[in-house]
């Protein structure tokens, strides 16, 4: 059964993932994925811990949180 996941912040996404040049890492097994594939879930290598915390979309997740950062800066500049 996968993991509960605690709500994401940049923080623990930053902890996960890594860019490199334009394919996005996993920190613990170094598997990567490409901006084109994101509609799919990310592959980690068959011993990655981070596979057991189910499937993640690591692309949508950072447009999520990026999205949430610029929508509180706004609130706090009005």
């Amino acid at each position: 059964m996968p993991k509960s996941r605690s709500p994401l912040t940049m923080d623990c996404w930053n902890k996960a993932w890594i860019i490199h040049g334009h394919k996005l890492a996993c920190r613990h097994c170094g598997a990567k994925q490409c901006p084109t594939t994101d509609e799919h879930p990310f592959r980690h290598t068959d011993t990655c811990e981070m596979s057991a915390t189910g499937p993640r979309y690591p692309w949508k997740e950072l447009n999520d949180l990026l999205k949430a950062d610029l929508a509180e800066t706004r609130r706090m500049l009005h």
